[in-house]
């Protein structure tokens, strides 16, 4: 005989609830009258529920349902569905419910719901109960929940959880009658035991164990038993470490409980009166992995889309799982790359080992704008400055392939002939010189050979020619977003940008000349798999002939083949 059982087994050999019998004849009456209204009223609103739809995400999928397990933080996922880590680290640890002894079970079940074994989701009996005294209240006095309308109410109606309706009990009457068809009793239960909040900031009996007795729900005594299963009426007003009198005297009310349903024997739970209560010192947290900086971006525009009303504010990163652009691997290798660098810099400008250099990286999909690494800088910081976000820098010589691209669209080809010797742009104060790197100049170049070179001064002839108004155009048509000053110096890279819109405006050149809209979620769920926000904006724009885009990336291709980028061909790097 297993655990469920058992559990069965000491339920229906339990004694009836007594009551003191009516004094006469009309008092006998009044209360089965008043039992067989309660009944029918319990039969109204379960036959009323299965035309209450459960919100505006719909009912549940059996599938769904036995899929679901209480959240341990909410899941970022990457591109290809692998864990990068949680988005909100809830202090709970789901734990099956065979690692969760039958005294334990036993307890709550005496507690929350001693005819859980014996009904399909509703008890009757309790409904009733609760039917007249809140008749006779004129008002949501007593609730008859049972642990599946408990689980529904904690999953699916915890943003009503203070609300006391009978819109919200047929919700929960709902909910808990899908709930009993998906799942089985023990699967209940499970779930039950893992998502209750038991205080201290604590979910379910393994963490709430760990929290307040310092070790697994496994090991947990009788005496030890009582008091979670004590809990889950007033979490706060009944956590030891807050009233202990007031612990100790739940865990009393509790004791009588176990004795009338018999879930030990009196010796036993005599014994485990007299224990003693012993809450250890230092409170749980749940080990937790080392954030990184593409779950803080994705924090970051999950706050933004709830502002937006496009996620309901109700649902917390704890409950979400996100379905990210992400490469969990080019994600690690950036970051380790960003802090390799930035130590390396350090090492050569510094003496005393200060961490001063910082870095930021993007990378991305320049096909689709899809993010695949994000760094924001060296290490990262739960809700810090994110330069690959915010940082706007000069990009200095980067800036000079939109140069070459307004050239190539406005008549200049790879193999027109430009000036590199020393050049002046304005007179008087206004006047601007230019060099370049070590005042060295080549003289007639072709322009594949200026950009090659990265040669200042033919750039700034080349900006000349064609106007700084227009090279601000090309930059604009192709992604840079930021305000960019209309001077000389902008060939050179002189306004500021961030490094997301840079990187996205070098995307053209690689697609074929379409502008993309970077972006680092695909889709939101909800913990049961449904799809509250989805990523629907693919469109591009055209920012760039093929053949002119194609002409730019072989022009860059130039620059590492044998130019100041040749560096990274030196390093074994293709393509």
């Amino acid at each position: 005989m297993d655990a469920k059982d058992n559990l069965a087994a000491q339920h229906a050999s339990m004694p009836t609830e007594t009551t003191t019998p009516p004094r006469t004849r009309w008092e006998r009456l009044g209360r089965v009258a008043m039992y067989a209204f309660a009944v029918t009223v319990g039969v109204g609103l379960t036959t009323a529920s299965w035309w209450v739809t459960c919100g505006y995400r719909g009912c549940p999928s059996v599938g769904q349902l036995k899929a679901w397990r209480p959240s341990e933080g909410g899941e970022l996922l990457d591109r290809n569905g692998a864990l990068v880590g949680p988005l909100s680290p809830v202090r709970r640890v789901n734990v099956p419910l065979a690692r969760v002894p039958v005294h334990v079970r036993a307890a709550f079940i005496a507690v929350e719901d001693r005819r859980f074994y014996r009904h399909d989701g509703i008890d009757w009996h309790g409904v009733a109960r609760a039917t007249v005294r809140n008749i006779g209240a004129l008002g949501i006095r007593e609730g008859g929940s049972t642990i599946s309308m408990q689980l529904a109410r904690n999953v699916f109606l915890n943003e009503r959880a203070g609300e006391r309706t009978f819109t919200r009990k047929l919700l929960e009457i709902r909910y808990a009658t899908l709930i009993e068809q998906a799942l089985t009793k023990d699967e209940i239960l499970e779930r039950y035991l893992n998502a209750i909040y038991l205080g201290n900031g604590v979910f379910g009996v393994e963490g709430a164990s760990r929290d307040l007795f310092g070790k697994g729900v496994q090991n947990v005594s009788l005496a030890e038993a009582a008091m979670l299963a004590g809990l889950p009426k007033a979490p706060s007003g009944y956590s030891p470490r807050r009233d202990r009198a007031r612990a100790m005297a739940r865990r009393d009310v509790v004791f009588a409980v176990l004795a009338r349903e018999r879930v030990a024997i009196p010796e036993d739970i005599a014994d485990a009166q007299r224990t003693p209560l012993t809450i250890t010192r230092a409170t749980w947290e749940p080990s937790r992995n080392i954030d990184s900086w593409a779950m803080e971006a994705v924090r970051t525009t999950l706050d933004s889309l709830r502002k937006a009303g496009e996620i309901p504010a109700s649902l917390a990163d704890g409950n979400l799982v996100v379905r990210s652009t992400f490469d969990r691997k080019a994600q690690s290798a950036a970051e380790r790359a960003i802090g390799w660098g930035a130590v390396h810099v350090d090492a050569q400008r510094y003496d005393d080992g200060a961490s001063r250099t910082q870095g930021a990286l993007v990378a991305l999909d320049p096909g689709t704008g899809a993010i695949r690494a994000l760094v924001g800088g060296r290490r990262v910081e739960r809700r810090g400055f994110n330069r690959a976000l915010r940082a706007q820098r000069q990009p200095g010589s980067a800036f000079k392939p939109f140069v070459y691209a307004a050239a190539l669209m406005h008549g200049f080809t790879p193999a027109t002939m430009v000036d590199d010797s020393p050049v002046s742009v304005g007179s008087g104060r206004d006047m601007w010189t230019p060099a370049n790197y070590a005042d060295s100049y080549a003289g007639r170049v072709t322009l594949r050979d200026a950009l090659a070179r990265s040669a200042n001064a033919a750039t700034v002839r080349v900006s000349s020619d064609i106007g700084i108004t227009t090279i601000a155009a090309q930059a604009h048509a192709q992604g840079i977003t930021s305000t960019l000053p209309i001077v000389p110096a902008l060939a050179l890279g002189a306004g500021g940008v961030t490094p997301l819109e840079l990187t996205a405006a070098y995307a053209p050149f690689a697609n074929g000349g379409s502008r993309i809209t970077p972006y680092m979620i695909e889709r939101v769920e909800d913990s049961f798999g449904r799809v509250i926000w989805e990523h629907a904006d693919h469109s591009t724009s055209r920012a760039m002939e093929s053949t002119d885009a194609f002409l730019v990336t072989s022009l860059l291709q130039s620059v590492v083949d044998y130019g100041t980028g040749r560096g990274v061909r030196a390093m074994g790097i293709r393509g």
